[in-house]
Order: C-alpha cells, then structure tokens, then sequence
C-alpha cells in the first residue's frame, strides 16, 4: 500500500487512513482477548494451588487429629500439674 499512489486518486488517502484505524482497532481488541486469555489462566493456576493447599491441610489436620487421639486426658493432667505447680511456687 502506498500513500503516493492513493494519495493521486484524490480522497483515497483517507480511505487508507480509516483502514489504518480499523487495523489498529482490531489489533487493540485481539490483545484485550489476549490479555484476558492469560489472566483466566493465571487465575485457573492460583486456585488449583489453593486447592492443593486445602488438601494439605485436610490431610496435616487429620495425620495431628489421629496423633493426639487419646493424649486429651493426658494433656489435661499435664495443664492441672502445670497449674498446681505455679501455684504452689506463688
């Protein structure tokens, strides 16, 4: 496309120029698709991460829940002995 040439048809160059602008417009709107594009995929890549971390802490929650079943009573007596203690050295 040259502007010479379009320029001695006389009106032509503004047919060149509002075809210019209409490309820019479709480039602009292509990187607006774009850029939402990989936004929905970051975001897709946060909440599977924070789904994996949920998991992680289902599964630490329920390894510490099996580990203190039964020290309850025990750790009770340890809180009274504790307690007795520091009372008894006030």
């Amino acid at each position: 496309m040259e502007v010479t040439a379009a320029s001695s048809h006389g009106g032509s160059l503004f047919n060149v120029k509002a075809h210019m602008k209409k490309k820019k417009k479709k480039q602009q709107q292509h990187q607006k698709k774009k850029n939402a594009m990989e936004s929905t995929a970051r975001l897709e890549e946060i909440i599977k991460y924070v789904q994996s971390l949920q998991n992680q802490v289902g599964l630490l929650s329920t390894r510490l829940a099996a580990a203190t079943t039964g020290y309850e009573g025990r750790l009770e007596d340890l809180m009274e002995a504790i307690t007795a203690a520091s009372v008894i050295q006030l």
